[in-house]
């Protein structure tokens, strides 16, 4: 099968990382597949990290252009690869083509609240999670078939499933794009101001990795906490680099104020990690509603301050559970290949049904 996916740009995030790894695994199982870029907005580093038997196609389109050309040759590209199945991976990537007789169409869409216009030549749209589908089917009355996202753990570095030694520092990460309107990283900073100097509460390290427009608020709020020694800012890392560094702390955190999955959370509990996560429903149905990891309430800093101090005063337990029962459930139900088979079977429904038409 011929499948082109079709993406804006190609910048670090759950949705591009995700998109490397069923690509590579399509490619793997003999299918043709081609990724085409229609910005102009890309890291090389990243698409370096696609599987070479993938092939990417430019447009080069300077982003927010409007000379029709631009439209053009998107389209001239697409036909090109001869699709038997497209995939876009954004609602405005399929406002921007014109369909193909025989072609099969699929859109995914990775977020709560993406402005989705339904169009009759998309044979399908997938919802991430649970959440994302009700959200479509609430605004706009659109079913979807729910494929959730996959993680290759395999790759994760296991926490090796010892408590950090008394004296040691409990050491937290969060893995999220620094836009705190979001992902809620001020809460998280928040919380860590209320337990410094609590008695009986160990020093308490925060390491956020990700890059984004709240830098510059995030390190005025760390400042103005006096935290500048327990929070650190590492910029973004190659998934290579978190992979095998998620074993070194103690807890992973989620803050985020909404979210329509959470690939980090699914992430860290495949490295056996404890995971702490706001009570929203992408991430909640990660954790299993709260049987496979621990939340707080959306947007409450002292809330998720007295989970962190659970979290410390329970640590061998919750160790406990991400070796055990958490870690068998994201590597059964979030396995990247059986994301990328069911996205294989789609297409082919997809493209059986224009063959027939």
């Amino acid at each position: 099968m011929n499948i082109t996916h079709v993406s804006f740009g190609f910048n670090t995030g759950g949705a591009e990382l995700m998109m490397s790894d069923i690509m590579g695994i399509q490619a793997e199982e003999g299918h043709n597949v081609t990724l085409l870029l229609i910005n102009d907005r890309y890291e090389e580093a990243l698409l370096q990290k696609i599987p070479s038997d993938v092939r990417v196609v430019k447009v080069g389109r300077p982003s927010g252009s409007k000379n029709p050309l631009w439209y053009l040759k998107y389209n001239i590209l697409l036909r090109r690869t001869r699709p038997d199945a497209v995939h876009f991976h954004q609602a405005k990537a399929s406002s921007l083509t014109i369909p193909s007789r025989g072609t099969g169409y699929v859109e995914t869409v990775h977020c709560l609240g993406a402005p989705v216009k339904k169009r009759g030549f998309i044979d399908r749209y997938v919802a991430i999670s649970e959440a994302v589908s009700s959200d479509l089917e609430k605004r706009l009355n659109l079913h979807t078939a729910i494929i959730q996202n996959g993680i290759n753990s395999r790759a994760i570095t296991p926490h090796g499933g010892a408590p950090r030694k008394e004296g040691d520092p409990f050491r937290i990460v969060c893995v999220s794009r620094l836009d705190h309107g979001n992902k809620g990283q001020d809460i998280a900073i928040e919380a860590l101001s209320k337990l410094k100097g609590s008695a009986g509460m160990p020093e308490i390290h925060l390491d956020f990795i990700g890059e984004g427009a709240s830098l510059k608020m995030l390190e005025d709020l760390v400042a103005e906490k006096h935290l500048d020694k327990e929070i650190r800012f590492l910029g973004n890392r190659p998934r290579d680099y978190i992979y095998s560094h998620l074993a070194d702390y103690d807890l992973f955190i989620q803050p985020s104020r909404f979210e329509g999955f959470g690939l980090t959370v699914a992430e860290a509990m495949a490295a056996r990690l404890p995971v702490l996560i706001s009570d929203i429903e992408g991430p909640m149905d990660i954790i299993g509603q709260g049987k496979y990891g621990t939340c707080f309430r959306n947007g409450d800093a002292g809330d998720c301050a007295r989970k962190i101090a659970s979290a410390i005063g329970n640590h061998r337990e919750l160790l406990a559970l991400a070796a055990g029962d958490a870690y068998t459930r994201v590597t059964e139900k979030y396995d990247i290949r059986r994301t990328a088979r069911e996205y294989i079977a789609l297409y082919s429904e997809a493209a059986a049904g224009k063959r027939h038409n």
